[in-house]
């Protein structure tokens, strides 16, 4: 069964951005839209959370359906890195990627539609969920930064693959960066008023400051396609 195209914004003048990612995505589309919108550019999310990459793969047609965007950026990791029924080798999430982002390049070269892949947000180092830990403090589902890095640079390999250019690839929004700068650097264990103690999400906060780190990054691809975005 397809699922649903992913529904757009009532604004049609200006552009069309989907967003197409996980709960970090979802945490953050709110906050985007309003800031995107004060630019005249309509916003929308594909349905739910898009979980892992092979939840991604099988759905991606759907989530595009018969629409035309001016932007599409997309997300993916924290599902696939979880010790949980979602995880997924490097390698499984690599082939996994690739095919979507072999699609949405289809996407591009049809309509000229502008990519942006968004890396996955760190994880703190606490103990994680298992035996011994039986409290609010222990990470759950189990995730560890480490691979965070390890599935980053998976799916920079890919995007190298489609360097950005002025007919097109794909630009990078490294918020990975971002929230280590704001949260002491890397290894970091707690991010007080930022992220959730022993938690993948955000505060109020850190919403906010993602969406507003998104609204600048994407206002930069709007402005130029010939060079690669990151913080």
């Amino acid at each position: 069964m397809q699922l649903p195209a992913a529904t757009t914004g009532e604004n049609r003048a200006g552009p069309r951005y989907l967003v197409i990612g996980d709960s970090v995505s979802m945490g953050m589309q709110s906050r985007l839209a309003a800031l995107m919108a004060g630019h005249g550019w309509a916003v929308s999310h594909n349905p739910g959370n898009g979980d892992n990459t092979n939840f991604g793969a099988h759905c991606i047609l759907g989530w595009l359906g018969n629409a035309v965007y001016d932007v599409i950026s997309f997300q993916f990791g924290l599902h696939d890195i979880a010790y949980d029924e979602e995880r997924l080798s490097v390698q499984q999430y690599t082939e996994l990627l690739r095919n979507i982002t072999a699609l949405l390049v289809r996407a591009q070269r049809l309509h000229g539609t502008k990519l942006l892949w968004v890396k996955t947000t760190p994880v703190p180092t606490v103990p994680t969920w298992g035996p011994g830990c039986l409290n609010a403090s222990c990470l759950n589902p189990a995730r560890f930064d480490s691979d965070v890095r390890l599935y980053n640079a998976a799916a920079e390999a890919v995007m190298a693959d489609h360097p950005p250019s002025s007919s097109g690839g794909i630009e990078t929004a490294d918020l990975y960066s971002f929230v280590l700068a704001k949260c002491g650097g890397a290894g970091y264990s707690s991010c007080p008023g930022f992220q959730l103690p022993a938690n993948v999400h955000f505060t109020d906060e850190g919403w906010t400051a993602l969406a507003a780190e998104m609204e600048r990054v994407l206002l930069g691809l709007a402005g130029s396609s010939s060079t690669r975005i990151s913080t």
